[in-house]
């Protein structure tokens, strides 16, 4: 099938009432580009690029609103985010945005305040297998975690 003539003002109608730059292109058969060039030719393309954008993201999160106690149980008995992803069929990012603010985010800040806890624990007296039971996790991952962010402290 051939390349179809884009009706501009369709295009641009459709992107405005919500539609994604692919979902049109796809129908008129014409690469993502071109409906670009299309778009670009509006005044306010940036911003309502970034409201659509904005809008689409509030409309998938709280999609998966509802989710979220189930998702902070799942994680708080041990399940990783991959495992509750997969076994909630929810997309990985939204387990994490779910888990975001919590004691169980996973985020790199609040990963590096977990290691200076457990540093700070280890250096108390704890020994490796009781921060491990603590973290539910091995006592493998708790020395490498001393090891490889606190060599030069130990």
């Amino acid at each position: 099938m051939g390349k179809r003539k884009i009706d501009k003002q369709e295009a641009i109608e459709r992107y405005r009432n919500g539609e994604s730059v692919a979902k049109i292109a796809k129908d008129y058969n014409v690469s993502r580009e071109a409906v670009y060039c299309i778009l670009r030719e509006l005044n306010n393309f940036e911003k309502l690029t970034e409201r659509l954008g904005k809008q689409r993201r509030e409309k998938t999160v709280n999609k998966y609103t509802e989710y979220y106690n189930d998702i902070y149980e799942l994680k708080k008995e041990g399940m990783t985010i991959k495992e509750i992803s997969n076994a909630m069929e929810i997309p990985y990012k939204y387990v994490k945005l779910a888990l975001k603010g919590t004691d169980l985010e996973v985020s790199k800040k609040a990963r590096k305040e977990r290691n200076e806890r457990i540093f700070r624990l280890y250096k108390s007296g704890l020994k490796q297998r009781q921060l491990a039971d603590m973290y539910n996790t091995t006592q493998t991952n708790i020395s490498n975690i001393l090891v490889r962010h606190f060599k030069d402290k130990l």
